[in-house]
Order: C-alpha cells, then structure tokens, then sequence
C-alpha cells in the first residue's frame, strides 16, 4: 500500500492488522514523506448493532454456514478459508 501512496500522502490503516508479521518497506514512510496513520473503526456501531438485535434484525440472510460448538474447529476452518465461499459462519453454544 506504500507504494500506491503519493509522495507526501497520507495512508490511513483502517481496523487491526493481521496477528503474524507483514512484510513492508517501511523506509518508504520517510523517502517519500507518507503519513501512516490508525483508525479503529468501531466506537458506538457495536453498541448500535447489538440494540438493532434486540429489536428484532433478522441476520439469517447472511448466515451462510452453521455448527454446534462441537465442530468449533470446522467452523473456523470454513470461515477462514476465503475460496469456500462463507459469509458469515454461525457457532451455536447450545442446542436451543
């Protein structure tokens, strides 16, 4: 993304970044004057969301996949793999 930034531009990171390292050629950042800046995204859209649940959204035309959190595993693995054509992967926590 460095490299598609205009010299003396600004690049703004948008959420959280991935837990292992990412290569970058971070001396870019000063050869070329970029801003490198954060930006969590979140601050009252969860609050927002989980009153729109309580009222009643219905979320099921998202839900692509289902399991029981005894295939906790397999849910991830099908939530992470981004050829498997998941949306959103529902884990139930019960049986109700």
């Amino acid at each position: 993304m460095l490299r598609a930034t205009a010299r003396g531009g600004t690049l703004v990171q948008v959420g959280n970044l991935p837990g292992a390292a990412a290569p970058a050629v971070l001396g870019d950042l000063v050869t070329r004057e970029i801003t490198w800046t954060g930006s969590y995204r979140f601050v009252e859209e969860m609050e927002d969301a989980l009153l729109a649940l309580r009222e009643g959204l219905d979320l099921t035309p998202l839900i692509t996949h289902r399991f029981p959190v005894a295939r906790a595993e397999e849910a991830l693995a099908v939530a992470a793999d981004p050829a498997g054509g998941s949306g959103k992967v529902m884990l139930r926590l019960s049986d109700g």
